[in-house]
């Protein structure tokens, strides 16, 4: 389809160049630029001129006719298989399934938390698990397991080896869920002082704190 285009393009030039360059031979032309453009005025008039501006023209949609052709063969003979290709489906152990289950419902909670409640450190961690750290581990355990097939103690050690891994990660997840709580009740402290020590009970109101009376150990 783009030969063709090229050709087409071709003949158009060839067709509209040869009135053009015969516009050249008008001798008007040469009396209105005045003698300062008389050398070139005279080049351009010469049918050597005209000639060598056709030849460069149909070379060059040649040229032009014949890449397209062989980029579209190449295209046709060698189509990228690797975009066709469909990984196989892997069928995975049932300990896999269950940690990844644990690993989804656990980033599903943390996206869910209020952005200033997630410390800075827990996000980038978070942010590396989601990221790099849990992609990169199933990529290389897929990789893995297209070379055997799903069922052969090669098959078993990989899925074993992979679980193993999720429950670290599933681990993390679960000490970031804990520093975020650990956070927000630190943060629900800190209110309820200020609030207690800006609008103090009375003691014998019926929110009153309790009395504490201290004992002395060593008595």
């Amino acid at each position: 389809m783009r030969a063709f285009v090229t050709f087409s393009c071709v003949a158009l030039a060839l067709m509209f160049l040869g009135p053009f360059a015969g516009s050249f031979g008008d001798p008007e032309l040469g009396r209105v630029a005045g003698g300062a453009a008389d050398p070139i005025i005279g080049l351009l008039q010469t049918q050597v001129f005209r000639l060598t501006m056709v030849v460069m023209v149909t070379l060059y949609g040649v040229v032009l006719a014949v890449q397209s052709l062989r980029k579209e063969g190449k295209a046709s003979r060698s189509p990228d298989a690797t975009s066709d290709r469909t990984p196989p489906a892997i069928s995975l152990s049932p300990a896999v399934i269950e940690i990844r289950k644990r690993i989804d419902t656990a980033i599903g909670r943390m996206n869910l938390l209020p952005f200033e409640t997630v410390p800075v450190a827990t996000k980038i961690d978070l942010e590396d698990i989601q990221g790099s750290h849990l992609p990169g581990l199933e990529a290389a355990h897929r990789k893995a397991r297209a070379v055997y097939p799903d069922t052969g103690p090669q098959a078993e050690a990989l899925d074993r080896d992979l679980a193993t891994s999720l429950d670290l990660i599933a681990s993390r997840l679960d000490e970031l869920l804990e520093e975020c709580g650990r956070e927000a009740q630190g943060d629900f402290a800190t209110q309820r002082r200020f609030v207690e020590l800006r609008h103090p009970v009375a003691s014998d109101g019926p929110l009153a704190l309790p009395k504490v009376t201290l004992v002395d150990a060593r008595s």
